[in-house]
């Protein structure tokens, strides 16, 4: 069978594909065209939890301050990151209470998926599994992987009774902080246009398709 076009998609900006393969394509006579199909969301992170506050508008900063200090006064607080998958049980419960959607997406391939996804990543030592509790009841947890300096937030769950408590965004936010204290450089929202992303700090980077035309159809 002939190959008449190849097209590869999600490539960033500065993507040695998406640069350098084009360039060659059409040094080697070949038509290449990149399109934008979508975009992520990521936050350079600062040295320190204050610069991040910084980073934040006016009103946003005023609102992650007032959500810490509500949690703080609904109980005792804790938020550590494990990186192995014997609570990731825990991660998939919340996951499920969080929305309906989400508990009716987990089906049991895609559970499988997960518990795979998650066990692949402990065994690369990438996986890491943020909790958020009050007064030793899980409230919240998010699903993360760390490359080199970098976080990539893949997804979270919260419990239904603390959602007053914004649990969901404030785990998130706590992910955040304990990534600055680790010294991080970048925290990656992946694909997405949630608002959330860009409330928390991250900037769009737009992702695009590559496509070469061979001329052989």
């Amino acid at each position: 069978m002939d190959v008449c076009r190849i097209e590869l998609g999600a490539l960033q900006p500065g993507s040695m594909v998406l640069n350098g393969l084009s360039l060659a394509a059409e040094s080697a006579g070949y038509r290449a065209t990149g399109e934008e199909v979508g975009k992520f969301y990521e936050l350079e992170l600062p040295d320190t939890w204050d610069g991040y506050l910084a980073l934040l508008d006016g009103k946003q900063r005023h609102e992650v301050r007032r959500k810490m200090r509500r949690l703080r006064e609904a109980g005792q607080i804790d938020f550590h990151v494990v990186r192995h998958v014997d609570a990731f049980d825990e991660f998939l419960s919340l996951f499920q209470a969080s929305r309906k959607d989400k508990a009716q997406f987990l089906t049991d391939p895609m559970k499988s998926f997960f518990q795979f996804l998650a066990g692949s990543m402990a065994e690369l030592d990438m996986l890491q599994l943020g909790f958020l509790s009050i007064d030793g009841k899980a409230a919240a947890s998010t699903f993360c992987f760390e490359y080199a300096d970098t976080v990539f937030l893949y997804n979270n769950g919260y419990h239904p009774e603390f959602s007053s408590l914004s649990a969901g965004s404030l785990c998130k936010i706590l992910s955040i902080k304990h990534s600055i204290e680790k010294k991080k450089t970048c925290y990656n929202f992946l694909k997405g246009d949630e608002a959330y992303k860009e409330r928390l700090g991250g900037r769009p980077v737009p992702l695009y398709r590559l496509t070469i035309d061979l001329g052989t159809e």
